[in-house]
């Protein structure tokens, strides 16, 4: 028995260039935003936590930060 095999085999040839062609200009925002998010940051704290909507911003740049180190840390290497 032949081993199972993705159904259309030139898609995942259009995935994988389709990733190499995104993945320069992604890599450079997500770098760039994990370098300018923390400034964000900074100034939630400087203006302090008024209600269930600035820890809601918070946590959101939070895992915005985290994501963007994630994704961009392999950029210019």
């Amino acid at each position: 028995m032949s081993p199972s095999t993705f159904p259309d085999d030139s898609l995942i040839g259009v995935v994988k260039s389709a990733r190499s062609y995104l993945s320069g200009p992604l890599e450079a925002l997500a770098f760039w935003s994990a370098v300018f998010l923390p400034f964000c940051l900074l100034g939630l704290f400087a203006s302090g936590f008024d209600g269930p909507t600035d820890y809601f911003v918070f946590t959101a740049l939070v895992v915005a930060n985290v994501a963007a180190v994630v994704v961009g840390h392999d950029y210019r290497q």
